[in-house]
């Protein structure tokens, strides 16, 4: 069985279990605030989502190919990470 994790933006994993459903993960989905704080820890998500406004540019240019930019004001990033896991 294939494990997809979405990382919402907040306080960073740090227990145990969490954190390491978020290293096993097949694939990780997460929202724009959330992705920074991702990728300083050493993880490349599959995915960023969100309508970008949290992404810095240096990393809206650097992985570009994996942003997907949705900029509906009806639903958070949370919503459209789902959304887009579900895809």
């Amino acid at each position: 069985m294939k494990t997809l994790v979405i990382l919402a933006d907040g306080e960073f994993p740090t227990h145990p279990q969490p954190l390491g459903q978020l290293l096993s993960a097949d694939k990780v989905v997460c929202c724009d605030g959330a992705a920074e704080a991702l990728i300083n820890h050493g993880i490349i998500p599959d995915a960023i989502v969100g309508d970008m406004d949290s992404l810095p540019e240096n990393l809206k240019a650097k992985y570009a190919s994996i942003i997907h930019k949705d900029t509906c004001q009806e639903t958070n990033d949370l919503t459209k990470a789902f959304r887009y896991a579900l895809e």
